[in-house]
């Protein structure tokens, strides 16, 4: 579980539909095998009713949760996901994250997508992560974060391309895209809520105490 601050990329959970962003790719609305062009992409919660040969996956927020689902295209170094436009306080550091997936295919992973997430601002630009579907497992959903400090930047826009140009294999998905001044707050481990609870004990046993003692 992670917690989160004022998203302020729009409909970064795509639970809203193809809205909220542009992209170079051609759209396509889900239907029984509609994802076969390259260069093309879709959102949805189904990537095997999209494509057949796809590895069944579901979204972060689990099935029935949208995702953006992507066949990478073979030519240029087109954009395939441009977030809207956002307003940062220069000087502050942002957090960013994101999760990527393969998700070709049922038979093999074929070629790997090769992603990058960009932050262009009015003052500078700066890659804010890397990552190849072929470094994970066809499915796994994996995390990509990074902070950026705004510096003199008013505005900043996020961008996502698509390194690899190869046709057969070159399928991912995109999810839970985060911008926020808020770092990501992760659930604490068992001991360290074993940590916590002997230090409340503690506190408590002390409160008692001191109420005893002001009896």
């Amino acid at each position: 579980m992670a917690a989160f601050g004022q998203n302020l990329v729009t409909n970064g959970t795509f639970n809203a539909g193809n809205s909220g962003f542009t992209s170079a790719y051609t759209y396509v609305a889900p239907a029984k095998n509609v994802l076969y062009a390259e260069g093309q992409y879709t959102v949805g919660n189904d990537t095997t009713f999209v494509h057949d040969q796809f590895k069944a996956v579901s979204g972060q927020g689990g099935a029935g949760d949208n995702f953006m689902m992507i066949n990478g295209a073979v030519a240029g170094n087109a954009d395939v996901w441009v977030s809207n436009s956002i307003a940062v306080v220069p000087n502050t550091n942002y957090f960013f994250e994101a999760f990527a997936t393969n998700i070709c295919c049922s038979g093999g992973t074929g070629s790997a997508s090769k992603i990058t997430f960009t932050v262009q601002g009015d003052a500078t630009s700066a890659s804010l992560s890397d990552f190849s579907t072929g470094d994970s497992a066809v499915g796994s959903w994996q995390l990509l974060s990074n902070i950026w400090n705004s510096g003199s930047n008013t505005s900043v826009t996020l961008r996502l391309v698509n390194a690899s140009l190869q046709p057969a294999g070159n399928d991912f998905a995109i999810d839970t895209i985060n911008f926020n001044t808020q770092s990501v707050t992760a659930v604490p481990e068992p001991a360290t809520w074993a940590l916590l609870i002997g230090g409340f004990g503690v506190v408590a046993a002390v409160a008692r105490k001191r109420k005893a003692a002001a009896a």
